[in-house]
């Protein structure tokens, strides 16, 4: 009875016996990594649609409208913004003034009145995160999620270069897939060999166009040499090379390559785009991934220029796993 009256007495006295809540939880190096990729995100959104309010020019507004919507789709993809669970007397947001971007997607903040909005703003900016992906990587917590981070990396890094290209802006130069033995032996020789054989796979079709092209014959041989010197080396620098577990064929079925024209390359450079991004590399080869993907990339925006960014914000990413 005694401890029932100072029950209630405490409880008069607006003092509270419930259990305090549990500590907020610690983001480990996945998180931090996940966190900062979403919130790269949702800030190349928030410039880009700045920089769309001012233009008067309408492809760049076209341009900029489309990175704005893939970098949305991207901060979705990747998890969004984590918000920590309401707290014990702490206000509940009314969400005014909370940031929504379009579709309800969150964008965070107005981009603030003294920062620089401009297309060199856009591509730096976007140039910077392709670079903080690349390094993510190395913290994802799987292969699935290493490949997302990838493909994140490859469209950050060709968005940058289009839109240089398109409005004068500089952006870093694109690098060539690099193959270092001491590197390439720490990749699994199933996968080396899927990308060795798909590589000498794309080389062979591209001499196949060039034996049929009516013109750009010269250029297709070029990129036929480039691909068959790159499976070439990986090849080698992984041990394959001359060897039973050598994946390269004489010949290779080339049903699927239509005809010698530039949409044909560009069917081809999009297979490669996918090899590169799918290929089951450990983290330390994954760079060279993002170097491979975005030479192709680059080179469907030669053969078959488009004014628009009109590409899938994760590309080469399975399409299946950003429908769920």
């Amino acid at each position: 009875m005694v401890a029932l009256g100072a029950a209630v007495l405490l409880a008069g006295c607006g003092v509270r016996l419930d259990t305090p809540p549990q500590p907020l939880p610690t983001a480990d190096a996945a998180e931090s990594a996940r966190a900062s990729l979403v919130a790269q995100s949702l800030a190349t959104a928030q410039l880009a649609e700045a920089l769309g309010e001012l233009t008067a020019d309408e492809a760049l507004a076209d341009q900029v409208a489309q990175v704005a919507d893939a970098a949305l789709a991207q901060a979705d993809l990747l998890g969004g913004q984590w918000e920590p669970p309401a707290r014990p007397d702490t206000p509940t947001d009314t969400g005014a003034d909370s940031g929504a971007g379009p579709d309800g997607g969150e964008t965070g903040e107005a981009v603030d009145a003294d920062e620089d909005i401009s297309p060199q703003a856009l591509v730096d900016g976007l140039s910077r995160a392709a670079q903080d992906a690349r390094e993510a990587i190395g913290a994802a917590p799987s292969a699935e999620v290493a490949d997302l981070y990838t493909a994140v990396a490859v469209w950050r890094a060709w968005a940058a270069q289009v839109l240089a290209h398109s409005t004068g802006a500089e952006a870093p130069a694109p690098q060539q897939p690099q193959v270092v033995a001491a590197t390439w032996r720490l990749a699994s020789v199933a996968g080396t060999q899927e990308l060795i054989r798909g590589l000498d796979a794309a080389g062979f079709a591209y001499e196949y166009l060039a034996a049929r092209a009516e013109e750009g014959s010269e250029d297709y041989l070029e990129r036929a040499r480039e691909l068959r010197a790159l499976a070439s080396d990986l090849a080698v620098a992984s041990g394959l090379a001359g060897t039973a577990q050598d994946p390269r064929s004489a010949l290779y079925d080339t049903a699927g390559v239509a005809q010698s024209t530039p949409a044909a390359a560009a069917a081809i450079e999009s297979d490669l785009v996918a090899l590169w991004v799918q290929a089951p590399l450990p983290s330390a080869l994954r760079a060279t991934a993002v170097d491979g993907a975005l030479a192709s990339l680059l080179e469907i925006q030669r053969v078959a220029p488009r004014a628009a960014l009109d590409l899938t914000a994760l590309p080469g990413y399975p399409a299946a796993a950003t429908d769920s």
